[in-house]
């Protein structure tokens, strides 16, 4: 079973390839406050060339990500280790700025970068191996869906390798037919998501993600429904 994440090691060592369906990256960081912060809220805020994540955690840090395409980002600048690019970038937010400002925050480490791209493996299965989580299916972090399909998949996989090791020449095929229909779901919301925000249709980033629209909805009006949640269950 391969629970590797976006590496799918084992998965990829049997032949199987990784789609990507987009470029997105994320810059993050750590920052610490200089006075209480008790906003437990996620914030997210759109820019000209991508959005901004930012949740307080458990360490009472909070976490500061942004995210667009690779080709888009000034990379270089973003993960300078002083965190200068990502302080810029930050002071020309309206929200996430006033949120940093009030407490007084203050990076405590350099900026990282990772991939946050949507992807997926050509197939999530073999004679020999199934692969679940991120390794079989990852998604864009505005779903809000990474850890829920972590479980479900996580589940699924275990009751399809019980499955399979008790005979049922079905299971993985079923598997994989499931994992289908979860990307399928995922894949014409995320677009929906991303079409709400209008005010920068000439933006590259943006114009990306409405072209992703336009083609999901041209799969409904195909008769390839699409819609309703990512695994059947209510969204959060």
């Amino acid at each position: 079973m391969d629970a590797s994440g976006r590496a799918a090691t084992a998965a990829i060592a049997r032949g199987a390839t990784r789609q990507a369906a987009d470029r997105l990256v994320a810059v993050y960081a750590r920052l610490a406050p200089g006075r209480p912060d008790r906003d437990s809220g996620t914030l997210i805020e759109a820019c000209a060339d991508g959005w901004w994540y930012s949740a307080l955690l458990p360490s009472r840090e909070r976490i500061v990500a942004f995210f667009s395409d690779a080709d888009l980002v000034a990379r270089r600048a973003l993960l300078s280790p002083d965190g200068r690019g990502l302080m810029d970038g930050i002071a020309r937010t309206r929200h996430l700025r006033g949120v940093l400002t009030a407490s007084g925050y203050v990076m405590t480490g350099r900026p990282r970068g990772a991939d946050a791209s949507s992807s997926r493996l050509d197939r999530v299965a073999g004679r020999d191996w199934i692969a679940t989580g991120d390794a079989a299916l990852a998604f864009d972090p505005l779903s809000s869906q990474g850890l829920f399909n972590a479980l479900y998949t996580g589940m699924q996989a275990g009751r399809t390798l019980d499955a399979a090791l008790a005979g049922d020449d079905s299971a993985l095929a079923g598997y994989a037919a499931r994992i289908e229909e979860i990307h399928r779901h995922y894949r014409h919301n995320l677009a929906a998501a991303y079409a709400l925000e209008t005010r920068w249709p000439d933006h590259p980033f943006w114009r990306r993600r409405l072209s992703d629209a336009s083609a999901s909805r041209e799969m409904v009006s195909a008769g390839h429904p699409s819609g309703g949640s990512i695994v059947n269950s209510p969204a959060r």
